[in-house]
């Protein structure tokens, strides 16, 4: 009897370290996961950050984006201003042009002698003495 009463007190100590060596066990696990979930909280946090990092950096990259596109359009609008007064002047010029040969005609046809000896009227007459 008494052995019997021995071994279960070696057995119900057994158990109490097994179950002592299962604690720490558990304990070493928890702290463990513990770690890794704190470690996987900054990580979440770093992610965070750079989100937002990149959400400001596409938001200014649509802004400088809208804001070349209107630059591109003043742009343009000026340049066809700028080629329509271009074409403006060339047709002005090529009226002056017509207009200048259709005096030169038609002094010829009014005053033929002129075109027959030249125009003389801008010379000073000669002198007599």
């Amino acid at each position: 009897m008494e052995l019997c009463v021995v071994q279960q007190a070696n057995s119900k100590a057994k158990g109490k370290t097994w179950a002592l060596a299962n604690d720490t066990a558990d304990d070493s696990q928890y702290t463990q996961v513990m770690r890794e979930l704190e470690l996987i909280k900054q990580e979440l946090t770093k992610l965070k950050r750079e989100m937002d990092y990149v959400l400001d950096q596409k938001s200014l990259a649509e802004c400088k984006n809208k804001s070349l596109i209107f630059s591109t359009e003043v742009l343009r609008d000026e340049i066809e201003e700028a080629n329509e007064e271009q074409v403006l002047v060339e047709l002005a010029r090529i009226e002056a042009v017509k207009a200048g040969l259709n005096s030169s005609s038609k002094r010829r046809r009014e005053n033929p002698v002129l075109v027959l000896h030249g125009d003389h009227s801008k010379q000073n007459p000669p002198h007599i003495t």
